[in-house]
C-alpha cells in the first residue's frame, strides 16, 4: 500500500500543493527548496512512528507525504536513515497527506 501511494506521489508536482491560505505562483518561503525524493520516518510524541516521503527541502525546512490518516502534532522528529540524520521539526501547515516543516536549531 505504502508503495502505492509513493508511485502515486511520484506523478505529482514536487513540493505537493501549497498550503490553504498561499496565493497560486507567490512564494513566501526565505529560502527556495530543491525537489528530492528520499525515505524518512517521522516521529511523533516521542514513540509512535510513521514512514513518509521528502518531497522538496532546504536548509531551513521540508515538504514531507505520508499515507497514514492522522493530524500530526505541532513538533516532530524527522529521521533519513540513509543518511543517518534526524532533526526537529514545526509543522506548519499539513493537509491531505502532506505536510510542510520548519526544520528547528538545535539550541
Amino acid at each position: 500500500m505504502f508503495k502505492l501511494h509513493l508511485q502515486n506521489f511520484a506523478r505529482r508536482t514536487p513540493g505537493g500543493d501549497a498550503p490553504a491560505g498561499a496565493a497560486a505562483g507567490v512564494e513566501r518561503r526565505a529560502e527556495a527548496r530543491e525537489p528530492v525524493f528520499r525515505e524518512a520516518v517521522l516521529t511523533l510524541e516521542g514513540y509512535y512512528r510513521i514512514r513518509a516521503v521528502i518531497t522538496d527541502e532546504s536548509s531551513r525546512g521540508a515538504c514531507v507525504a505520508f499515507s497514514t490518516r492522522i493530524d500530526l502534532p505541532s513538533r516532530i522528529v524527522v529521521a533519513e536513515p540513509m543518511r543517518k540524520q534526524q532533526r526537529w521539526a514545526r509543522v506548519v501547515w499539513q493537509r491531505d497527506g502532506t505536510a510542510g516543516l520548519e526544520f528547528l536549531r538545535d539550541d
